[in-house]
């Protein structure tokens, strides 16, 4: 029963992160993020996938402060960057049982990078490799939802990149 219940959050997670991926403003993208993380560390968590859950769950608080960060309208203290890939990287050592566990670590370190950018230009071409790297851990934790999830995200995080940064840049 665990793992249908996965999946079907796993497509509310889908369904969520196709709306933010297309928002124009970071306050949004965090926002949105902060439950998306939530509803995937969920998921991860019904599938045996710790590392995978950990990562989210430490995502959730990341994001909060890159929030705050955003909202005062003030960058990131390098320290605060440091502590989370930090974070990420420790997760995926801490419930390592396998190599596939040291990816969820690595799609933390693009994501981390993705939510302390000021311009969202910048955060969704950090952005944009996460999701491939989850999808190949989504494989290995019979995550299928997620899968599908990630593919989505990643093509719509590439129609943002191609509506909003790559026309701009045309049309100046």
């Amino acid at each position: 029963m665990e793992f249908y219940i996965a999946q079907g959050i796993s497509v509310l997670t889908c369904i969520l992160a196709v709306v933010i991926s297309q928002f124009k403003d970071m306050r949004g993208i965090l926002a949105g993020r902060i439950l998306t993380n939530l509803l995937s560390a969920t998921t991860y968590l019904l599938l045996g996938g710790l590392s995978g859950a950990g990562v989210c769950l430490i995502a959730i608080v990341h994001t909060v402060i890159m929030y705050i960060y955003n909202e005062k309208k003030i960058p990131p203290h390098k320290s605060v960057i440091v502590l989370f890939v930090t974070l990420y990287v420790a997760c995926s050592a801490v419930y390592y049982s396998s190599p596939v566990d040291i990816i969820s670590g690595v799609a933390a370190v693009c994501f981390a990078l993705s939510v302390v950018q000021t311009k969202p230009s910048c955060s969704r071409l950090w952005f944009v490799f996460n999701p491939l790297l989850w999808l190949i851990y989504d494989v290995f934790t019979r995550a299928y939802g997620n899968m599908v999830l990630h593919v989505i995200i990643f093509i719509s995080t590439l129609a943002a990149i191609i509506r909003y940064d790559v026309r701009k840049k045309s049309d100046e």
